[in-house]
């Protein structure tokens, strides 16, 4: 995965699933 995907997605941890 490229880091700036990831970069991006740890800014956004509301758009990922509540599974965390």
């Amino acid at each position: 995965m490229p880091e700036a995907w990831l970069a991006q997605a740890s800014f956004q941890p509301e758009a990922w699933p509540a599974e965390a």
